[in-house]
């Protein structure tokens, strides 16, 4: 622990356990965001499958509450992948704080190699909002 010398045991082993929890929140919430998304995929295909049952008699109702619900999966959707998508910052953000109070070898180690972006959030976001687009046409073309 280099910017502290005078840590104690306990200081070290705090920053160890903080570390690994932050790592575990961030795999946790990581695949909570695919799950959102299957569940929103999964919906977009209930919603087709039943606009696909009523076929024949899909009336300006039908399809307006098959629109408004596919509407309401895609902003719930979105809101849910955002909501953990800043836990996620949040968390490398401690990561990041963390590290610091880590020794130089370790910091050397770290930044050895340049870490890319994750932007693995952005791909399911378009995955909603154009299943969400595709939803929406296939309900007003009557299937």
């Amino acid at each position: 622990m280099s910017s502290n010398a005078a840590a104690t045991d306990q200081d070290r082993d705090e920053l160890i356990l903080l570390y690994e929890v932050s790592v575990q929140d961030i795999a946790f919430f990581k695949k909570q965001q695919w799950v959102a998304t299957n569940y929103g995929v999964a919906l977009y295909v209930a919603i087709i499958a039943i606009a696909s049952h009523i076929v024949n008699n899909l009336t300006l109702a039908h399809k307006v509450v098959l629109l408004v619900s596919s509407l309401g999966i895609m902003l719930a959707g979105i809101g849910v992948l955002c909501h953990l998508q800043h836990s996620i910052e949040v968390r490398r953000a401690r990561l990041k704080a963390v590290r610091e109070h880590f020794g130089q070898p370790f910091r050397n180690a770290w930044g050895a190699i340049p870490k890319q972006d994750n932007a693995l959030h952005i791909l399911l976001l378009a995955v909603l909002v154009i299943g969400f687009i595709v939803n929406a046409w296939l309900v007003t073309l009557e299937l």
